[in-house]
């Protein structure tokens, strides 16, 4: 296992190699063209307590997805999984108080690792498709895409805001707090978190935007109102629709921009139970139909300038047989779909 010095001192050198960037970063999103993408496996399992999401970058692999897109004509190079060196999973401690922060230095050292290879995978010309694994993961993917484009955007579909700090999360658990980390505006909430010092948090968040909420808890409540931060919860989606959701939110994000750089941030468990088997960690009912998902896909996908995505929370331990079988369907028809399938009526 790294030490965090160790870690600082790569951080360096990945740090100077990547001083120079594209002088025009990959434009990918227009339809019915032949996109180059890169598949990354990322099973992080310390950012939660549950054993079994490690193994999510294999079960979506599973899926299909990828004989899918080769099918759709487009070129992929799946880089495998990353290697971050753990021993098998463990519990969190029984006995930890409910601000301390679990696995710290052991979820720095693997987001440092994924931000690298995300960075990698883009400046080879490849869209970046991240395979998880908890959502913790997100910390290193949006680091890695803020290395190329500055003036990115991040949608965020999930149950879950995501954004606690050290002072509001009431579990320690790391894949509640990836945005805290990585949002511009909380840098002074996260100072006691040493271990993430080596982040440079890029993303402001007039450009973060979340679809599909369900469940916050009053301090993520409260960061949000207070950085003004744009949403759009079931009810929403329920009485606007899906399409006008999506539209809103295009609209709030590219601020008029066509090409703007737009990650997309997918946690399985955004998705109602019934889709997925309840194959995810954090479940919370009433979510997003596939159908509809598929649909704000393609208004993105149609609308917008997509750069990378990752689909995370996918734990094969849990549910059953059956589930298992709709989850990976689901994972399947979200992938394909960014890169124009449900346009196509390949799904």
């Amino acid at each position: 296992m790294k030490t965090f010095s160790s870690y600082l001192i790569l951080f360096s050198i990945h740090s100077f190699a990547t001083t120079q960037r594209p002088t025009r970063a990959p434009y990918f999103s227009p339809r019915n063209r032949i996109f180059n993408i890169g598949v990354q496996g990322a099973g992080l399992q310390k950012g939660q307590p549950l054993a079994g999401v490690e193994n999510g970058p294999s079960f979506i692999r599973g899926s299909g997805f990828i004989n899918a897109l080769r099918q759709q004509g487009h070129n992929v190079l799946d880089y495998g999984d990353i290697d971050f060196g753990f021993a098998s999973p463990e519990p969190a401690p029984a006995n930890r108080t409910s601000t301390e922060v679990v696995n710290a230095a052991e979820v720095s050292n693997a987001k440092f690792m994924i931000s690298a290879q995300t960075a990698k995978i883009v400046r080879e010309g490849r869209f970046p498709v991240t395979l998880g694994g908890d959502h913790s993961l997100s910390i290193g993917t949006i680091h890695g895409i803020s290395e190329i484009y500055p003036d990115f955007a991040v949608l965020w579909i999930d149950a879950h805001s995501d954004i606690n700090t050290p002072a509001t999360t009431p579990s320690g658990n790391l894949h509640g707090m990836p945005l805290s980390l990585v949002v511009r505006e909380l840098r002074n909430q996260v100072q006691s978190l040493a271990e993430f010092s080596w982040i440079t948090p890029r993303l402001f968040s007039s450009n973060l935007a979340y679809i599909g909420l369900r469940y916050s808890n009053n301090g993520e409540r409260a960061i949000r109102q207070r950085l003004g931060i744009s949403d759009w919860n079931m009810r929403d989606i329920d009485q606007l629709g899906i399409v006008e959701v999506a539209r809103r939110a295009i609209r709030r994000l590219t601020l008029g921009k066509r090409d703007r750089p737009i990650y997309i941030s997918f946690d399985i468990d955004s998705l109602d139970d019934l889709e997925i088997g309840e194959a995810t960690g954090t479940p919370v009912p009433g979510g997003i139909s596939l159908s509809q998902a598929m649909t704000l896909i393609d208004q993105l996908q149609a609308r917008s300038n997509i750069i990378g995505m990752e689909l995370t929370e996918v734990n094969p331990a849990l549910g059953d047989v059956r589930g298992h079988r709709h989850l990976a369907f689901a994972t399947r028809s979200i992938i394909t779909c960014v890169f124009g399938a449900c346009t196509k009526g390949l799904n």
